[in-house]
């Protein structure tokens, strides 16, 4: 029996074939804006318009038993208050979801927007913008194409953030299992921009992989402070090969995270930079006789977090995973992390016990010093949270269950 609690309806906007034009699509967007005020809907999205077989559409997020043919009048009402005398038409099919308190507030906050005015004038900017790539001089990345670590990387909400930083004990888990789910969703959603906006909105991620990120970078400064990042995020999606590419780095991500999960002495750290630095690993250490080897999805190297006014931060994000080789005991692992350009050097300690003793339980630690120091910290240790002080600011750890197969950590430094 499906928990469905959220559907979504769609209109097909008859505003032309092919590409409809920048000024079209801006306006189309604009009245999205004035939908997402509406008291009934909880989103409002478009897409399309570029061409013959992407009509512009307008995608509308309701309770699940709410009547959506109603809201034609305010549709049509939209467009025709941005100079659009066109027909809307309501399609038969409905993609529907299960969302709970998380979702909504993310998706809320994604569609905040304080100055109605500004906003509207932000978007006609925003559509005169090439649908290229984002150009080499606005890449803070060195040169060459990502590695397969860098392509892993991915950034979060404030919202999302905020829930990830203060995670204890089981929520820590729980957590991690909600981001590899919004994986999921987002994978399946594609190729259509709608429903893969959706996804990512109330999953409270903004960006994966390096192209989507420097994307991100470059466009939402452009935004006034406030405005919806739905209108961000649905037009970088429609950026050249954006969805082919982050199609990529979903798929490197779950081809490490899905069966590890079903894997035992497994440590899985989740690195949040809530820092304007940059975070890059130099190095990490497995004892020997732990037979620990690495599988890392490494935080690209130049993903400085975006902090802008206005809740519109991206705060990157990478997953360390680490695996016993051989036979069923613990596995123990440290990863030394340098702050850029600061020098400044921290390091992370877990170990994963893999049994159900009441006498020991998995362990996480964090140290100034460096990686081997912190894994035999963390091997002497039962710590489920652990604080040091970084430069300006702290960074803190915490694991979540204290016994079974597999430990959860997540890392944030503020």
């Amino acid at each position: 029996m499906s928990n469905y609690n959220y559907k979504q309806a769609f209109w097909h906007i008859d505003a032309g074939a092919g590409d409809i034009g920048a000024q079209t699509r801006a306006q189309i967007a604009k009245a999205v804006l004035t939908l997402n005020d509406h008291q009934d809907v909880v989103l409002a999205l478009s897409s399309g318009g570029y061409t013959t077989d992407e009509r512009p559409q307008i995608a509308l997020l309701v309770a699940i038993d709410y009547d959506v043919a109603t809201l034609l009048p305010a549709v049509e009402s939209a467009l025709a208050a941005e100079g659009l005398a066109v027909k809307a038409t309501l399609q038969s099919n409905l993609q529907h979801y299960e969302f709970g308190s998380a979702e909504l507030s993310n998706i809320a906050e994604a569609t905040k927007v304080v100055d109605l005015g500004a906003a509207r004038q932000a978007i006609d900017k925003l559509y005169t913008l090439p649908l290229e790539p984002i150009s080499a001089e606005h890449a803070d990345v060195t040169a060459g194409d990502p590695s397969p670590t860098q392509i892993g990387s991915f950034a979060v909400q404030d919202s999302r953030m905020r829930r990830l930083r203060d995670a204890r004990n089981q929520a820590v888990e729980d957590e991690i299992q909600a981001l590899k789910t919004a994986f999921v969703s987002i994978k399946k959603a594609i190729p259509f921009i709608i429903l893969v906006s959706t996804q990512m909105l109330s999953g409270g991620i903004l960006s994966i992989g390096p192209d989507m990120f420097k994307a991100y970078k470059e466009i939402a400064p452009k935004m006034p402070a406030n405005n919806g990042l739905a209108s961000v995020l649905s037009y970088i999606l429609g950026l050249q090969d954006m969805l082919s590419k982050l199609k990529a780095s979903i798929d490197l991500i779950l081809s490490v995270f899905e069966p590890i999960l079903k894997d035992k002495g497994v440590n899985i750290l989740l690195l949040v930079n809530g820092h304007e630095s940059v975070i890059k690993r130099v190095h990490d250490h497995c004892p020997q006789e732990e037979q620990c080897a690495g599988l890392v999805l490494d935080v690209e190297s130049a993903f400085a977090s975006v902090r802008m006014p206005g809740e519109r931060n991206a705060f990157s994000c990478g997953f360390y995973f680490y695996r016993r080789t051989q036979g069923p005991d613990a596995c123990c692992m440290g990863v030394e992390f340098n702050i850029i350009p600061s020098g400044t050097r921290f390091s992370v300690g877990m170990i994963c016990r893999n049994n159900n003793s009441e006498r020991l339980s998995n362990s996480i630690r964090v140290t100034s010093d460096i990686a081997p120091i912190a894994a035999e910290l963390a091997r002497k240790s039962e710590m489920t949270e652990d604080t040091i002080s970084v430069g300006l600011g702290g960074c803190t750890v915490s694991r979540a269950n204290p016994r079974g197969p597999i430990n959860f950590g997540i890392c944030y430094l503020e």
